[in-house]
């Protein structure tokens, strides 16, 4: 039995616009992304740039997730 634990919660502040189940990265758990639209207009702020702090944590988030990735062995299914 399977059960769905990989979501997200959103408000009413937002719309779901699109999930995507992108491929697995080595987790027990889905690797997903979901697109959100802001509703409320009074949220909508310039874009903010990162720090050189969040930009590292990020790339080595990213690189982390690719060395695990490359780790997970390939299970092929025949048919």
């Amino acid at each position: 039995m399977r059960w769905l634990l990989d979501h997200v919660f959103v408000s009413t502040h937002f719309r779901v616009r699109n999930i995507e189940r992108l491929d697995h990265m080595g987790s027990d758990h889905f690797t997903m992304l979901f697109n959100l639209a802001i509703t409320d207009p009074d949220l909508i702020d310039e874009p903010v740039d990162p720090s050189d702090d969040e930009k590292k944590l990020m790339k080595d988030t990213l690189q982390t997730s690719l060395a695990e990735k490359a780790k997970s062995p390939v299970i092929s299914q025949s048919t």
